[in-house]
């Protein structure tokens, strides 16, 4: 085998910070939770990232900005190839010029939460599909360390160009790890990054290199990767993507199971919270895997009175991925829902509930129990952040109706939706739609009563809705 000759590497270092719990797992199952995390061998502790998992994702990401999302399998990609290698469907074999070195963070904790799988038609949890699963804490860092090799032959601009696009992806939130990171798991983002080149036709800089030393006179600071590349021309963003920015109030209150008392003080039931970032307490949230959950049984609804069962279960699927019971021709989802933080909400009062008997009407035996929700106050806000990619107009039709019943209050989210919980109400929304025709954008407030529409053409909006009854009739 001949030579590489290689000319120049640029090692480049940054720390990458969790925004949003990350689950990265170890394949393995144990007693006390379905998906246990990976964690170094070393103290079987310390968090894990292998450098395999970053490098996929970066060549994902910007595999998705030359080709747009979820570019067909064996899609010509030559900027990917040159950097990242050939993948296994390609004819010419080349070695990924892209090196990431496995992270182990600093451990700040983990949290388990449990899932549960619902029936659409009843809303209730389906027999023994209740599972759980392990997080790391948001504000785990992780020092990361990626290096680019150049060899002699190399269109050095051309490498570097999508090298630090690629990078870009971790800074920009265009890139998430670990599992789930369609419900808002695994976001990231990084610090400052430091930059050192090496020439390694030099003596000096070759010694730099194997001794992990920077090399004198050739190292950048940067705030921002993007400006480490003279060369910014080329590399055209092709992903189309709906993106809708919404902010709710609370109607009254919320309760998303998160764990049972866990001494005799503490009540029965408590709403799900995550450890702040400095690890000073906790704050309510609503997960994304929730938000999912409400919206996939309603977009059910809607396309099963529209098209019909089989065609509007396609469709969802589609759109939401693969219910679990497929096993063959499975679908990723192309909706990602970031977890929301409940703001300004009020969490100190205990609810004591008793269940009752329906024969007498009297109080169960041994049936009494308290609860401890989220409760409404007049400054709540709650956040709800969605990003379909690839849309189509039936996507954009059915997003739209999805968001006209969360405003409405017509889709509850949680539990004991039956006594009024979990029901919101609309105050602002942006939704921004890119395609490669230009961005378009709208901003929806409500003013007594009234919505108002502003920035875009609401024809169009209704437009969405109007392809979503007209498609449906021909899926019929």
């Amino acid at each position: 085998m001949s030579s590489r000759k290689i000319v120049t590497r640029i090692v480049v270092k940054t720390e990458l910070v969790l925004l949003s719990p990350a689950h990265f797992g170890n394949g393995d199952s144990e007693n006390a939770t379905d998906m246990p995390l990976l964690k170094d061998e070393r103290d079987d502790k310390s968090p894990l990232i292998p450098g395999s998992s970053i490098c996929g994702a970066l060549r994902s990401y910007l595999k998705s900005l030359e080709n747009g999302h979820q570019s067909k399998r064996g899609e010509p990609s030559s900027l990917v190839e040159s950097l990242f290698g050939s993948d296994k469907h390609s004819s010419e074999k080349q070695q990924s010029r892209v090196i990431v070195t496995d992270t182990i963070g600093k451990y700040r904790g983990h949290e388990q939460r449990q899932g549960v799988r619902l029936r659409p038609e009843s809303r209730t949890a389906e027999d023994d599909a209740l599972y759980s699963y392990r997080l790391w804490a948001t504000n785990t860092i992780f020092p990361l360390r990626i290096e680019l090799v150049i060899s002699e032959d190399n269109d050095r601009d051309q490498l570097l160009n999508g090298f630090v696009h690629a990078l870009a992806g971790l800074s920009n939130g265009g890139i998430s790890l670990g599992a789930k990171k369609t419900r808002g798991f695994g976001r990231v983002s990084t610090g400052p990054w430091r930059i050192a080149e090496y020439d390694m036709r030099k003596q000096s800089d070759l010694l730099a290199w194997i001794t992990g030393q920077e090399s004198g006179g050739r190292t950048t600071s940067l705030d921002n990767i993007l400006d480490y590349s003279k060369s910014q021309a080329g590399l055209t963003d092709r992903r189309e993507e709906l993106e809708i920015k919404a902010d709710f109030a609370l109607d009254s209150s919320i309760l998303i199971r998160s764990r049972s008392g866990l001494s005799a003080s503490d009540p029965d039931v408590v709403h799900i919270h995550r450890p702040l970032a400095d690890g000073a307490g906790e704050i309510a949230v609503i997960p994304g895997t929730s938000w999912a959950g409400a919206l996939r049984t309603r977009a059910s609804r809607i396309m099963e009175l529209a098209a019909g069962k089989t065609r509007g279960s396609s469709a969802v699927d589609s759109l939401f991925g693969s219910s679990p019971e497929i096993r063959t021709n499975q679908k990723a989802s192309r909706i990602r829902i970031d977890e929301s933080i409940i703001e300004n909400c009020r969490e100190d009062l205990v609810q004591n509930r008793v269940a009752i008997d329906p024969f007498t009407g009297g109080a169960r035996d041994g049936a009494l129990f308290d609860e401890k929700p989220v409760f409404a106050t007049p400054d709540g806000r709650v956040p709800l952040r969605l990003k379909i990619i690839n849309p189509v107009n039936t996507d954009i039709g059915l997003s739209l109706l999805l968001l006209k019943d969360l405003w409405t209050g017509d889709i509850p989210i949680g539990g004991e939706s039956s006594v009024g919980r979990g029901r919101f109400h609309g105050l602002r929304a942006e939704i921004i739609l890119k395609q490669q025709s230009g961005t378009k954008n709208w901003i929806i407030t409500e003013d007594s009563g009234k919505l108002e529409i502003t920035g875009g053409d609401r024809q169009q909006l209704e437009s969405y809705v109007s392809s979503l009854r007209s498609n449906a009739e021909i899926l019929k």
